[in-house]
């Protein structure tokens, strides 16, 4: 293996993995951010259903 691929496959995996890495941590943030929308809406919904 020449050594400009060997340095070009690396930058490339680093890249790679950055980008893998925003997503995963955008779409935990989405993730997160829907869980308290739903957990919000179910705290104002409950009230309602529940009657003494």
């Amino acid at each position: 293996m020449p050594r400009v691929y060997a340095e070009d496959n690396a930058s490339y995996q680093t890249a790679s993995r950055s980008k893998s890495m925003s997503f995963c941590l955008s779409v935990s943030r989405g993730v997160m951010a829907a869980h308290v929308r739903s957990s919000r809406a179910r705290a104002q919904t409950t009230p309602r259903h529940r009657r003494p």
